[in-house]
């Protein structure tokens, strides 16, 4: 089965209205910006959004807020989910007809896009007329679909049965790795928001990030997410930090010693919460990552540098 370059959204309000899903914000990013961002990033190309019950000016606003955000890079068409298939009925030529698989995705899903590569590898070489639903292991599945483009005529008529020609085929993925929430309340986002900053680790973490640093630095995540504060801007902020430790290692006492020893440990915590807060709001860059490593490098000659010379 090939991989799918077209992502359909069914938006629908919850019961709370749509504000829980297009303006309250999960880690600095609102709901649905953030899986709109979640699949381009996973290599969806092409974006259909079917909304329902939603204001005509609502959906232009929100359209327009997305399209000119410098993080979206991809192709969306948003459309009336009812007047989208009336007009299927009748016989009208749709705006998007796919050619391949593609993906069914709920608009309250919150998920890594990791997960979401995860799902399509697992079944890149599965039946490509068969129907996939993602689930964790020892959870219901639901969320994401993917769908051979002979059913894209069918989404008018729901999916997820599991007899006849409709039946899904789940597709377990480990539950201690993945994550997905179908956000429906605010203590359903708060989960939410939860899994997304458990899930902002680096592979390469050594043991004493995984269990120590990491529990910090993610406690000032959790303040910069409320502030306007660039990556960039926080990593120039572990700097000053960490020129501050040099400052009272360089003094030579044992209280500034001390203090310069907290003032280390609160760069390195401040120096982690970059890279979080740019994985975490899409805003990961090349640059970034060099001039992390640059200030990185700053610190140490510094710290190192004054400890010899307070020792001295």
């Amino acid at each position: 089965m090939g991989s799918s370059q077209l992502a359909v959204v069914l938006l629908s309000p919850p019961e709370s209205g749509y504000s829980l899903l297009l303006k309250n914000k999960i880690a600095g990013v609102s709901l649905f910006k953030r899986l709109i961002l979640t699949l381009q990033k996973a290599g969806v190309n092409d974006i259909l959004v079917l909304s329902h019950l939603l204001d005509e000016q609502e959906i232009k606003t929100c359209q327009a807020d997305i399209e000119k955000d410098s993080r979206f890079k991809s192709r969306m068409n948003w459309q009336d989910r009812t007047s989208f298939f009336e007009a299927n009925s009748d016989g009208k030529a749709n705006v998007v007809t796919p050619s391949q698989p593609f993906l069914l995705v709920n608009g309250n899903l919150v998920t890594h896009q990791k997960v979401i590569q995860g799902f399509r590898e697992a079944i890149s070489s599965k039946n490509p007329n068969g129907i996939f639903c993602l689930a964790l292991e020892s959870e219901k599945p639901g969320g994401l679909y993917l769908l051979p483009a002979s059913k894209f005529s069918t989404l008018s008529h729901g999916i997820g049965s599991e007899s006849g020609e409709y039946k899904v085929e789940r597709v377990v993925l480990s539950a201690d790795k993945n994550f997905w929430v179908e956000v429906c309340d605010n203590s359903s986002a708060s989960a939410a928001e939860e899994h997304l900053l458990n899930s902002v680790g680096l592979n390469n973490d050594s043991l004493m990030d995984r269990l120590v640093t990491r529990f910090f630095s993610r406690q000032f995540t959790r303040l910069f997410l409320k502030t306007a504060l660039t990556p960039n801007q926080i990593t120039f902020l572990s700097l000053l930090v960490g020129i501050g430790s040099a400052w009272c290692f360089y003094l030579g006492t044992y209280f500034s010693g001390i203090t310069g020893s907290i003032l280390l440990l609160v760069s390195a915590w401040i120096d982690c919460t970059d890279g979080e807060i740019a994985r975490l709001k899409f805003m990961e860059t090349s640059w970034g990552a060099r001039l992390d490593i640059i200030c990185d490098n700053i610190v140490h000659c510094f710290v190192f540098f004054a400890i010899g010379m307070g020792l001295f």
